[in-house]
């Protein structure tokens, strides 16, 4: 499923969604049967992660991190290790950037137009200075300060500190948003990355999730760490095969 079905199981599916769904159910299959820089063990460790993790919120569980955090970057990889089909001009390395950058945008865009809107603030008002005498005129500035009231602060001319005010996503990452809307932008990316030149030996003897099982793996992990999140082995030991 998509990343914003899987932040709000509650959401309606809508094109964007599905379009994302069959992104995941392309990386499923290419990861388990094209040549790529990830070892079977990686594989394992990446399919747990992407697409049999969770995180555990107020409305029970919902993406996992590794999903979310893949799309909000637009870049798959494991342990700093970039996913790479074959060599960088593979067609298929072409095809996935493209798409995450779609995701990307859709994901954005998404999560800033269902932000809860802020409560409104009301304006700082300047502190009361008692004892201040009538017209707001200190003679003694220097007796003033001495009675414990706070001087007026003035303002700054150099100070660039102020936050710049955020409008959301620029018009070119809604623009992108925007071509997920239909299956037609998508259905020509595929058709265009299916003329260039694809090898012809690019596809492992055996598919490289042979003998993954989850729950077995989560089991290790649970084991691997103590009640308190400190690890008691070694990542060689987790990332062992099973």
């Amino acid at each position: 499923m998509s990343v914003p079905c899987l932040l709000h199981p509650s959401k309606a599916i809508e094109i964007p969604d599905e379009l994302e769904s069959f992104f995941h159910v392309l990386i499923y299959n290419s990861l388990r049967f094209l040549v790529h820089n990830f070892s079977r063990v990686n594989v394992h460790a990446f399919f747990l992660e992407y697409f049999d993790g969770s995180e555990r919120g107020d409305r029970g569980e919902t993406c996992g991190s590794k999903k979310h955090a893949s799309i909000q970057s637009a870049k798959l990889a494991y342990q700093n290790l970039e996913l790479v089909f074959g060599d960088k001009n593979h067609p298929m390395n072409l095809l996935v950037r493209d798409l995450l950058l779609l995701f990307q945008a859709r994901l954005e865009v998404y999560k800033w137009d269902t932000m809860p809107a802020s409560p409104a603030t009301a304006p700082m008002l300047p502190p009361v200075l008692e004892g201040l005498p009538a017209g707001g005129v200190v003679p003694d500035m220097h007796k003033f300060l001495r009675r414990g009231v706070p001087a007026p602060i003035e303002e700054d001319d150099d100070d660039d500190s102020t936050p710049m005010p955020s409008d959301g996503p620029d018009d070119a990452t809604r623009g992108k948003a925007e071509k997920l809307k239909t299956h037609a932008h998508v259905q020509k990316l595929i058709a265009k990355y299916l003329e260039k030149s694809w090898p012809e030996h690019d596809r492992v003897g055996e598919d490289l999730m042979k003998d993954y099982d989850p729950y077995q793996r989560v089991s290790k992990k649970q084991r691997f760490f103590s009640h308190d999140g400190i690890p008691q082995g070694t990542s060689d030991e987790l990332d062992a095969p099973l």
